[in-house]
């Protein structure tokens, strides 16, 4: 990835080109409650929709375990307290062995996390909180998608 290269951003409905990007092992960016600028694609917003989303679209679930269970995912602007998300990361840790498959990232304001918070995200569900300070509007966060795109490249 070049760095004027633009990031395409794939939305929850978009199973095929969901899909093909991680057959093609092409970055991308999981717009997980779908998106609202695109006719037709719907806003996943409420417990019922997330039930939908992962229990009756059998393909977006099949794409999502396999990300989760075969690549590194990085979370930036995500509720980690969203009970969907939670379900899915214990269905993961439930489903394969605590020492196999990669790690995953969680970008969260240090003020609102512990370090016991920490330790037990990292030990039960294999995501490693990394803390940046609300300080300067979140002005660490840009060093951190820097860093990010280029270690993408």
């Amino acid at each position: 990835m070049s760095a004027g290269t633009i990031v395409k951003a794939v939305g929850v409905k978009d199973e095929g080109e969901l899909q093909r990007r991680l057959f093609k092992h092409e970055f991308f960016i999981l717009k997980a409650h779908g998106d609202a600028q695109r006719t037709g694609n719907g806003v996943i917003l409420t417990e019922r929709d997330y039930r939908e989303i992962l229990y009756r679209q059998r393909a977006y679930q099949h794409l999502l375990t396999g990300m989760f269970s075969m690549f590194s995912i990085v979370f930036v602007g995500a509720s980690m307290n969203d009970p969907e998300m939670r379900l899915l990361l214990n269905y993961i840790a439930d489903a394969y062995p605590q020492d196999s498959g990669p790690n995953h990232y969680a970008v969260m304001a240090k003020e609102e996390i512990t370090s016991v918070e920490q330790e037990r995200w990292f030990k039960d569900l294999k995501v490693q909180l990394i803390p940046i300070s609300k300080d300067d509007d979140y002005a660490e966060l840009t060093e951190f998608l820097v860093a990010l795109r280029a270690a993408a490249t």
